[in-house]
């Protein structure tokens, strides 16, 4: 595998895996859903986002594009508002590393003996990454980002929707109609012309009473990369201890341009 190809592939992972994709959306309890106002639906959804100060995990991670399909076990762990770092193994040799501050990323791909190190708003323009770092850090969460402070709502097959616009951004936040967690986010960008669809499912409970969405899909559409697909299964949800994120950079590496 090239260099170069590895970069994209190992940050399109990133991408995808940090911000949304498509599967099929957990199945609404049976019940009767009524109709609830915008600011209701929101509130709920406000209140299910999780806050702490630092995250350990470990997940099994499938990408898949139009080349076929590769899997890896993967470790994250996150420092609130300072870094993300994540580690990608196969066959328990590690293959590529990454840590992610709020205005730069570096990537070591030991496969080639090679790394790449960007400013992070140089990536959310070659990648079309409408969040920044803070929203990097609420999606690795499972919290949603939004978009515009003007939401609107509706009902639809007994998922409460709320709908966001701005001049280039559409976004649709689709919540399960009796237990109010989040089953799937969808996100257009109409500048880029990529679009992204997430469905979250395995809620399990978590801390101070929220739930913890286990398993995550994903579908990412992009003009320049295609379609791709990430599958996220946790195995390992640790949170408010203290992470190490060791990141050196070997002399030897040559840096990708």
């Amino acid at each position: 595998m090239k260099s170069f190809k590895l970069f994209n592939l190992f940050f399109l992972v990133l991408v995808v895996a940090l911000a949304a994709g498509c599967g099929t959306a957990q199945k609404a309890k049976t019940g009767k859903v009524k109709e609830r106002p915008t600011e209701v639906i929101m509130d709920k959804l406000i209140k299910q986002q999780l806050d702490v100060q630092s995250l350990d995990a470990k997940a099994r991670v499938a990408y898949t594009d139009e080349y076929g399909k590769v899997s890896f076990v993967t470790y994250l762990r996150m420092k609130k508002d300072s870094a993300i770092w994540m580690s990608f193994k196969k066959f328990s040799i590690e293959a590529v590393r990454v840590l992610i501050r709020p205005d730069s990323v570096f990537i070591i791909d030991r496969l080639n003996g090679e790394y790449a190190a960007e400013p992070l708003s140089y990536l959310q323009r070659r990648y079309s990454v409408p969040v920044g770092f803070d929203g990097l850090q609420a999606l690795l969460l499972g919290n949603p980002i939004f978009f515009s402070k003007q939401t609107q709502s509706r009902l639809e097959d007994g998922k409460y929707v709320l709908e966001q616009h701005t001049d280039r951004i559409t976004a649709e936040y689709f919540l399960d109609g009796l237990t109010m967690l989040l089953n799937q986010w969808n996100v257009l960008d109409a500048g880029s012309r990529s679009s992204i669809r997430a469905t979250f499912d395995a809620y399990e409970s978590f801390k101070n009473k929220k739930k913890f969405s286990y398993f995550r899909s994903f579908n990412l559409n992009h003009p320049d990369f295609g379609d791709s697909k990430v599958e996220i299964t946790f195995t390992k949800v640790e949170t408010d201890k203290p992470v190490k994120l060791p990141f050196s950079i070997p002399s030897r590496y040559d840096r990708i341009n």
